[in-house]
């Protein structure tokens, strides 16, 4: 789509996006109109809906800008097809192709550092709560809340089994297994620093 792939890699954050993505679909013919009947921040004009693109499709790697912008073209409204749809339905598109990371989510950085990371911190259960908030990003319930505790103590035992496979070193067998303790315990350790 235009930009060949060195270029593409030199390519950082907001120029990545609009390179990519906004300036390819602007060149095919999108063109921004005025929704009748704005939601609820979204942008009134060109200028702010672009910058507002930018910013929230930085982290999104080249290869699926491209994915995204194909999307995009086949999402075009108005009569001709050629109006560029809502910020909202391009970011949850971007979303689906690709998870945004923890920061780029009010739901984790401010869930963790306020009301729901001491109190998982303390119970042991910080990874599983960590799933719970990118799969559904809302607070859990007082029944999802025992389901994480459970999945927890299940995630605990599944450690303390590794450890000792890895203290007497009989874990050679176990590639998967390995990888997932490592994994684990490498995000563990993050969202205590988080907390």
């Amino acid at each position: 789509m235009g930009t060949d792939e060195t270029e593409q890699q030199s390519l950082t954050g907001r120029a990545k996006v609009r390179t990519l993505f906004i300036e390819n679909l602007t060149v095919l013919g999108l063109r921004y109109v005025k929704p009748r009947k704005l939601a609820v921040g979204e942008p009134l004009d060109w200028e702010s809906f672009q910058h507002k693109l930018e910013d929230r499709l930085a982290y999104l790697p080249p290869d699926v800008l491209h994915v995204l912008a194909e999307v995009v073209l086949r999402l075009a409204g108005g009569v001709r097809r050629d109006e560029w749809p809502t910020c909202a339905t391009i970011l949850n598109n971007a979303a689906l192709l690709c998870e945004p990371p923890d920061d780029e989510r009010l739901i984790l950085t401010t869930w963790f550092t306020s009301r729901g990371g001491p109190p998982a911190l303390h119970g042991g259960y910080l990874v599983e709560l960590h799933s719970h908030l990118r799969k559904h990003p809302r607070a859990p319930s007082a029944y999802e809340l025992h389901q994480l505790r459970e999945r927890a103590a299940d995630n605990k035992r599944r450690c303390s089994f590794m450890e000792e496979l890895l203290q007497a070193g009989r874990a050679d067998d176990r590639p998967d297994d390995v990888a997932w303790y490592h994994a684990y315990t490498a995000r563990l350790t993050h969202l205590e620093q988080l907390v």
